[in-house]
């Protein structure tokens, strides 16, 4: 659904989709990922056929508008990124190497790096630290679901947290769409 004031709140879209009769698994706002803010489109997750029939044909009304359904543009995966050797593929509880700069490669924190402001990533050699998503090396896509980074999800309707590897491997079996 597009269009959707940024501010509104999750329990109230909840409450809508209930009164819709439309059953959800999982139900966010989606955050932008070049700004981090929250944008005007919801993603719902659902294992209800009936209700992906009924949203895809006739949409959903809120604030007395009917609002198109669209299937989902689920993102790339892209691989974690380890805070200790500036390597991707893995997360600092996960390193076994040594310490590693971010932005020049030498063995010292990265807090501490005289080229903080004119960074060479280790990993490329290209003008960018070893962390950022410009990177060719962190832009290739994870061989391996533990690989994965979570991806950010604001206002999540469940306090449960399904793990990266299981939601990776499910992700083939769910059907997400944006609304």
């Amino acid at each position: 659904m597009k269009s959707l004031n940024a501010l509104t709140s999750r329990t109230f879209n909840q409450q809508k989709f209930n009164q819709q009769n439309i059953e959800f698994f999982k139900c966010w706002r989606i955050s932008s990922m070049a700004t981090s803010r929250p944008t005007t489109l919801i993603r719902v997750i659902t294992h209800s056929k009936t209700s992906i029939d009924a949203l895809l044909l006739k949409g959903v009304c809120l604030y007395g508008r009917r609002h198109e359904v669209e299937p989902s543009k689920v993102p790339t995966p892209i691989q974690k990124y380890c805070s200790t050797c500036s390597k991707s593929g893995h997360d600092r509880t996960e390193c076994r190497d040594k310490p590693t700069c971010a932005s020049c490669g030498e063995s010292h924190k990265n807090t501490l790096c005289p080229k903080l402001k004119n960074p060479t990533c280790p990993n490329c050699k290209g003008d960018h630290p070893a962390w950022d998503l410009k990177c060719p090396k962190r832009r290739i896509p994870p061989a391996e679901p533990q690989q994965a980074a979570p991806v950010k999800v604001l206002n999540e309707t469940l306090d449960e947290d399904d793990g990266i590897a299981e939601n990776f491997a499910r992700v083939n079996g769910m059907i997400r769409f944006i609304i």
